[in-house]
């Protein structure tokens, strides 16, 4: 994986860290972090530099990528990934067209997903392929009358399945959209 360029690249943690992340990289490669665990990594930016969590841990997974220690999606309890989409429809109509199964079954193929909990209009959490894996949903208003989707798919076995289920969320959200006639 290649190190960000641009705004969000170098230019952005600098401004923000003080460094870019070819000299972080250097720091942690002088403290042995390639032989380090995910947390003890990340514990030398926030104790030893000051950076606060959230940084820490963006360092720390950019370095492992670009060190060849993370794949692609792997996080510390297997694969994940997340897909979202903005709609021009109200959190409660989205969130309606998730929660009931017969109206997810229309734009929903292969419609493997069990809800555990819900909040409504806010968030759905449940389980997919009989609990192999796991879903949340998440719906953010932006306004009266949008609201961005987001779908968080974890504990999946590799970074081939991670790949093929983004592609299917992605798919599924599209169809959602056509569903919705927008």
């Amino acid at each position: 994986m290649k190190t960000p360029k641009g705004p969000r690249g170098d230019v952005g943690i600098r401004a923000r860290t003080g460094k870019t992340y070819s000299k972080w990289f250097a720091i942690l490669d002088a403290s042995g972090a390639q032989k380090m665990a995910h947390k003890e990594i990340a514990a030398i930016l926030h104790s030893r530099y000051q950076l606060g969590s959230w940084w820490a841990q963006k360092i720390t997974i950019m370095f492992e990528h670009e060190r060849g220690l993370r794949q692609k999606h792997e996080t510390q309890s297997g694969y994940q990934i997340t897909v979202s989409r903005t709609f021009l429809f109200p959190a409660g109509k989205l969130f309606k067209m998730w929660h009931n199964t017969k109206t997810r079954s229309k734009w929903l193929i292969d419609d493997a997903f069990t809800i555990r909990t819900a909040a409504a209009n806010k968030t759905l959490r449940g389980l997919w392929n009989n609990g192999k894996t796991r879903v949340d949903v998440g719906f953010y208003p932006k306004g009266q009358s949008k609201c961005q989707v987001v779908v968080r798919h974890t504990k999946l076995g590799s970074s081939a399945e991670a790949s093929r289920t983004k592609k299917f969320w992605s798919e599924a959200l599209d169809r959602l959209k056509n569903a919705l006639g927008s």
